[in-house]
């Protein structure tokens, strides 16, 4: 009887003690001298939208990549039209046993941004996968659960990877 509880505590324990480790976003500003361009945004559009990221978003997401100084927003005659189309998916999975289940969930999202300026066009493409994986043994556990942070997160790399490749184009 004592090894039976001793065994139930042990299994408790080790499973109080695991936690889901989610990625860090490390997002270094870079820093232009002078601008590198003038762009103005023309279009945002989703072709698909599972983790229901607004246009509004992928704007702030825009105006906060804006902010290192290494393009202007500006409607000149020498500016580059921007549009931005991004595509969001959510996938999940379970796996149900007798005494234990075992969920996976996925967030992937890809930006485009397309640089338009007379018969010449851009296209810098960002991709982002998240994916988490949890495990309950009579339902005592993690659930493997995409939460409104990781849907950010996701969405955030994706239009950091596609807006640093079209830094890097122009230097």
């Amino acid at each position: 009887m004592k090894h039976y509880f001793f065994c139930l505590f042990s299994l408790f324990f080790a499973l109080g003690c695991t936690q889901i480790q989610t990625p860090q976003i490390s997002q270094s500003i870079n820093k232009c001298p002078t601008p590198l361009a003038n762009v103005h945004i023309n279009s945002i559009s989703a072709t698909q939208n599972d983790l229901n990221i607004s246009s509004e978003e992928i704007k702030n997401l825009m105006n906060e990549n804006l902010k290192d100084n290494c393009f202007t927003l500006e409607d000149t005659q020498d500016t580059y039209m921007v549009n931005i189309s991004y595509s969001t998916s959510l996938k999940s999975t379970s796996e149900d046993k007798i005494a234990s289940s075992k969920q996976q969930s996925q967030a992937a999202s890809e930006v485009k941004i397309s640089l338009k300026k007379g018969t010449i066009t851009r296209t810098f493409i960002g991709t982002s996968n998240i994916e988490l994986s949890g495990k309950k043994i009579l339902s005592i556990g993690s659930d493997a659960k995409i939460t409104p942070e990781i849907k950010n997160e996701s969405i955030a790399k994706a239009f950091k990877a596609a807006y640093e490749s079209m830094i890097k184009s122009f230097e």
